[in-house]
């Protein structure tokens, strides 16, 4: 018996396959940029970006009534707080902020994360925190 793809599940792969390219080949450290530190600040910096594009995004869509104020105040509460450590330890960001990501990304009903009106940014978080996440020892 075959199963029948939903249209939701169509436009909702193909956002984030377009996301992912975008952010993927925009996420690219610059050849100018070549000492380790810079290399290391470039990419909390492409993150904390993303992260704000989040935050504006949840904003617009709550103002809106895509989603209801107790998401957008999960979402927007994770943002300020990942901001503050992006900001704070370039270096040592990785395991704090993606381990959060993570959490904050399970007490949101699934419905919401793939609405669209913010599937773009959290996939845009997806995928930097995939690129840029630096690696553990």
């Amino acid at each position: 018996m075959k199963e029948r793809v939903s249209l939701n599940t169509v436009q909702w792969l193909i956002a984030v396959a377009l996301v992912a390219i975008v952010v993927a080949s925009a996420c690219h450290t610059p050849v100018t940029i070549v000492t380790p530190a810079g290399k290391v600040a470039y990419a909390a910096n492409e993150v904390a970006i993303r992260v704000g594009e989040l935050q504006k995004t949840a904003i617009a869509a709550e103002a809106a009534g895509a989603i209801p104020t107790p998401v957008a105040r999960i979402i927007i509460t994770w943002t300020t707080e990942s901001a503050k450590v992006l900001g704070a330890t370039p270096a040592g960001w990785g395991t704090t902020v993606a381990t959060s990501w993570g959490e904050v990304k399970r007490q949101i009903p699934l419905a919401y994360l793939q609405n669209p009106a913010i599937i773009s940014a959290v996939s845009a978080v997806d995928v930097a925190l995939a690129i840029f996440l630096p690696p553990t020892r």
